[in-house]
């Protein structure tokens, strides 16, 4: 077995690692295998979505949180679940995280300070009738592409991971912050990264440091199912 990597990991700079799992290819078996892993309290929260893609994302998000831990030796037990006061899901200890999903992927992000991650993808059905929403500057950009679906999934992405890291949720506005920038509002570190990802998915995350890096890493599904440590 490979010696667990330390956390948290010394280094000059931030690095948010970005792992990621096909939801196609999980089985209603191996479904039902993943939920059973997950504790009771869990498993009736998730039950109570009725398409199996939501069931399958909410339950290999968590699964993604536990294999992570566990395989950089961080001590990890459900207990340790916890929501924020704005519903983000957190660790009582241990890294900072955020689960994102949109179609037939779920995205974990990880990382040693507050962090957060989006990822969406089309078919969009009025982009032109969203952008009175948003900061003046990025109403500019869409206008300038043509209100593109591709332009406006970035910058979407891009608002929501600040939203999430920051832990303000939307209901705190879209107009507030210009998120089109590599580093939101000078008198702040937060950082927002765009990853290239499968087309036609966009993907974006954001951290509280003003220096960061990335790695993407796919698992396959029942790689996280069982405790599997498989590097």
């Amino acid at each position: 077995m490979n010696t667990p990597i330390p956390w948290p990991r010394p280094s000059c700079s931030l690095m948010v690692s970005l792992w990621y799992t096909d939801l196609s290819t999980i089985s209603s078996a191996q479904l039902q295998q993943g939920l059973q892993e997950l504790p009771g309290a869990m498993q009736a929260e998730i039950g109570r979505f009725r398409k199996a893609e939501d069931r399958k994302a909410k339950t290999w998000g968590r699964l993604l949180v536990r294999h992570y831990c566990e395989l950089r030796g961080i001590p990890f037990h459900w207990d340790q679940w916890a929501k924020g006061p704005k519903g983000k899901p957190t660790l009582t200890s241990g890294p900072a995280f955020n689960i994102s999903h949109a179609g037939h992927w779920v995205v974990a992000a990880f990382a040693d300070a507050p962090v957060g991650v989006d990822i969406e993808c089309g078919p969009l059905q009025d982009v032109a009738a969203l952008q009175g929403h948003f900061h003046p500057q990025e109403q500019v950009y869409l206008q300038k592409e043509n209100f593109q679906e591709e332009a406006f999934l970035r910058l979407w992405t891009r608002k929501e991971a600040f939203l999430k890291a920051t832990g303000e949720g939307i209901a705190a506005g879209l107009n507030q912050h210009n998120c089109l920038p590599d580093r939101v509002a000078e008198a702040t570190a937060w950082r927002l990264v765009s990853v290239p990802f499968q087309p036609p998915y966009s993907l974006a995350y954001c951290t509280s440091s003003s220096v960061a890096d990335h790695r993407l890493r796919a698992w396959e599904a029942s790689q996280l199912l069982s405790n599997t440590l498989a590097l």
